[in-house]
């Protein structure tokens, strides 16, 4: 089962909306119902995570996942977002098929 959408259509959602939420929590819906709109046969977990980047400070981000699932129908795409001179948002999109 292909996945439901591409990194790079969710990188030109999230360019094109970001300006015009009010806050992550509202792009994250959005996002959220982007993905259903595109196919319900998966459920869906969007998760942020906000990096203030600072001259001095040392801005490195280590993070692991784990998971057990259907490599065949199931999957992570992960991508970062500039949001500013100063921060990033990364961005993790879980699908889960429910088929």
């Amino acid at each position: 089962m292909p996945q439901p959408v591409s990194v790079s259509e969710l990188v030109e959602f999230v360019d094109a909306r970001y300006g015009a939420c009010e806050s992550v929590n509202e792009l994250v819906g959005e996002i959220l119902a982007l993905l259903s709109a595109k196919s319900s046969k998966f459920k869906y977990i969007v998760n942020t995570t906000a990096v203030a980047v600072h001259e001095r400070a040392n801005n490195e981000i280590k993070s692991t996942f784990g998971s057990l699932w259907d490599e065949k129908n199931d999957g992570l795409l992960n991508f970062r977002y500039r949001a500013g001179d100063a921060q990033w948002i990364l961005f993790n999109v879980i699908f889960v098929s429910i088929a």
